[in-house]
């Protein structure tokens, strides 16, 4: 059941029949958020990214309509890996990772190694690179004994966008944020 709203009438609210019979029933307005191809976000959008907390403001936009959503954190011991993908109706939707790599690499060098980052419409400040899809951070003043050389962050989506100022702040709070985590080790 689609409804369409009167104030924006190229906006479409896609909200399932159990929401629809819960503003009934309470007679209060529902929770669905709109995604920008128009369907509804029946879930709540999470609020940190493999442990890390990031703002679901910022988090929305990079993510699908859907009822559900999930997460799962893997890290692959010994490698300074740590991945978690968030999966919107069981379909992967956002993957955002820790990396440890090399001393001297760029956001640049490691974006080629994720190819949701789109290395042919990108735009970079030195220690952000970001497309609309994906976008790469380097966490600088991090230290950890079992890996040496510098700390990345890595966002990638399924979603398709060209908003780039919105990867760009999700990226450097997501980057700040993980500068105040363990995974940054001793600074």
């Amino acid at each position: 059941m689609q409804i369409t709203s009167s104030t924006r009438p190229a906006q479409r609210w896609k909200c399932s029949l159990a929401t629809l019979a819960l503003i009934t029933l309470a007679g209060g307005v529902t929770a669905c958020s709109t995604a920008s191809s128009g369907e509804s976000k029946e879930y709540k959008v999470p609020s940190t990214l493999c442990g890390t907390p990031v703002s679901g403001e910022l988090l929305s936009p990079f993510l699908p309509s859907g009822g559900s959503v999930s997460s799962k954190t893997e890290g692959t011991a010994g490698t300074g890996i740590k991945r978690c993908e968030i999966t919107v109706d069981e379909k992967p939707a956002l993957t955002a990772a820790t990396e440890w790599r090399e001393r001297g690499e760029r956001p640049s060098d490691v974006a080629l190694d994720h190819k949701r980052v789109d290395m042919t419409d990108y735009e970079s400040t030195g220690t952000y690179l970001f497309s609309g899809t994906g976008a790469v951070g380097r966490v600088d003043g991090c230290n950890n004994p079992s890996f040496k050389g510098d700390l990345f962050t890595v966002i990638e989506t399924q979603v398709d966008s060209d908003d780039k100022a919105a990867m760009k702040k999700l990226i450097t709070a997501y980057s700040e944020a993980t500068r105040n985590t363990g995974d940054c080790g001793a600074r």
